[in-house]
């Protein structure tokens, strides 16, 4: 081979991967622009941004009208998450939720690429009315030193009454991928960067804190009601 040939080789792969740098930039950059962009949401503007998933709202309960709202950021294969979900999850639920103080809403996140599937399964339990069913289940069922796979969320549907045929061809579409990558985006760029993570009107409050600290941030946020 002549070099004058080696070199036209060598450009021609340059360029190729030119090209595909490009490709993957403009792509990162359209999906930061569809979730809000690059400048960084205040405290305020971040609770109600992040009551919506890809701007849709997010899986929520309780009182729409409680003069406080509590958001959870977790992720199906976090073990902190689980244990905050089994443990402190149903006294929150109890004292805060059906006493109408709290509006609570989770914001369908996955930390990990590699659990964002179960983050989007869990949007199309929302379909059939299930999602915190579903939600429960995946706490309850969970799965430690892996990522949740398709026979996880199809056994977490089953066990939450869901039609498990319906799950799999929502799960199988990919209909709500984009929004589960999206809203991921969302609460990153509004400082969540582990879990769980919780927003109690404008205050984030990261890791699974004791119940104690909790009640504690409800109460102060009641208060100034």
């Amino acid at each position: 081979m002549s070099k004058k040939s080696a070199r036209r080789k060598s450009s021609s792969k340059s360029g190729l991967y030119i090209v595909i740098g490009l490709g993957a930039l403009m792509i990162v950059l359209a999906l930061i622009m569809m979730s809000g962009g690059f400048a960084a949401p205040t405290q305020a503007s971040s609770a109600e941004a992040l009551a919506r998933c890809n701007g849709k709202p997010c899986p929520a309960k309780g009182d729409p009208n409680a003069p406080v709202t509590m958001i959870e950021f977790s992720d199906y294969a976090c073990h902190n998450c689980r244990d905050y979900n089994v443990a402190t999850a149903p006294i929150i639920d109890r004292e805060y939720i059906d006493t109408g103080k709290v509006r609570y809403v989770s914001h369908v996140f996955a930390l990990w690429p590699e659990s964002r599937p179960a983050a989007a399964a869990a949007l199309c339990a929302s379909e059939q009315g299930k999602y915190w069913e579903f939600h429960a289940q995946a706490f309850a069922n969970f799965r430690p030193g892996g990522f949740p796979s398709r026979d996880d969320f199809l056994r977490w549907a089953s066990l939450a009454g869901l039609d498990a045929d319906a799950l799999r061809a929502c799960v199988e579409s990919g209909r709500y991928d984009q929004d589960a990558q999206l809203s991921a985006f969302e609460a990153q760029r509004a400082g969540v960067d582990g879990t769980p993570a919780f927003l109690i009107n404008g205050e984030l409050i990261k890791g699974n804190v004791p119940l104690a600290q909790i009640r504690a941030a409800l109460d102060a946020a009641l208060a100034e009601q």
